[in-house]
């Protein structure tokens, strides 16, 4: 397998990985967590107006 590095479209951190597929849409696994705390976060805080 080759090596290839994926960068994080968030943050642009570099991740070599031997997977071999190219996806073209790559999210490290820290913004990843960043990004779905932030998620997460409108619907935790009761704010939601869905009236759940």
């Amino acid at each position: 397998m080759k090596k290839i590095i994926l960068e994080c479209d968030l943050c642009d951190r570099g991740l070599e990985t031997e997977t071999g597929e190219e996806t073209g849409f790559y999210i490290c696994p820290e913004c990843w967590d960043d990004l779905r705390k932030s998620l997460q976060s409108p619907f935790e805080s009761g704010e939601s107006k869905s009236g759940a």
